[in-house]
């Protein structure tokens, strides 16, 4: 449907993804195909999957069970190698073939060898890798720019210049882009920074701090993100924070 809530694309399709650069992939019997904005086939194939264009790059299984890209036209300009093959981001995609992770570029040059365990997609000029169980931030010619010594098990990707690292007894803070900490580890968990705040998870009630050039503005937490679901112990409440927050302005 378009913004106004009027059907543009009949239901037709058994699966489907949203419109990206004008395509979206659709699920026709068993294949997937893509369709432009008029519903009509945007070029001739069909895949065994197929993601969303980003940017006129878009990841298939073109090859049995392997993943590679094709450009807007349909044509596939990378053979189909990977286990599992991610979007493009900053001219970067994280890729997957025997268990190891690493990135590709436009061209399908393997710019930075499938050398780590995992990965997350480039954010900011960084992204984050795992090896030998632990996560740091290369750059975009592979180079480490924040050390591989941080805990898992999650690793997130840098959003307005911060990223979180923890986990989960320790608990989750902030670091910089040169992997100084600016906000300490105190959350059960936390969603990233957009628009200056970040959803953040406490076991207690907590306060929220909104953007301020002078201070964090308090405001008091209005829900549970678990309240739709029995508790068990004690609610987690959801708060936001914003880049200036630290202990001592809630103190």
């Amino acid at each position: 449907m378009d913004v106004d809530g009027n059907t543009v694309i009949a239901p037709r399709f058994s699966d489907g993804r949203g419109f990206r650069e004008g395509r979206a992939p659709v699920l026709v019997g068993k294949k997937w195909r893509y369709i432009n904005n008029a519903g009509e086939a945007a070029f001739p194939g069909e895949f065994g999957s197929a993601g969303r264009f980003f940017p006129g790059r878009a990841s298939a299984i073109v090859a049995p069970r392997k993943c590679g890209y094709i450009d807007a036209t349909g044509r596939v300009v990378v053979n189909g190698m990977y286990h599992w093959a991610d979007w493009f981001s900053e001219s970067r995609a994280l890729v997957y073939a025997a268990g190891n992770a690493g990135f590709i570029d436009l061209d399908g040059r393997e710019v930075i060898p499938l050398q780590y365990k995992a990965g997350v997609r480039f954010s900011g000029g960084l992204a984050a890798v795992q090896k030998d169980g632990k996560c740091g931030y290369i750059d975009a010619t592979g180079k480490v720019v924040i050390p591989i010594h941080f805990e898992l098990p999650w690793m997130f990707p840098f959003q307005e210049g911060l990223a979180a690292v923890g986990d989960f007894s320790s608990g989750y803070g902030f670091i910089d882009a040169v992997g100084t900490v600016v906000i300490a580890a105190r959350f059960q968990f936390t969603y990233g920074f957009t628009e200056g705040l970040a959803a953040v998870r406490t076991a207690d009630t907590s306060t929220p701090a909104a953007r301020s050039s002078l201070k964090p503005i308090l405001i008091e937490p209005t829900h549970s993100p678990n309240a739709w679901r029995p508790l068990k112990s004690k609610p987690k409440q959801e708060t936001r924070i914003s880049a200036s927050f630290n202990d001592q302005a809630n103190s």
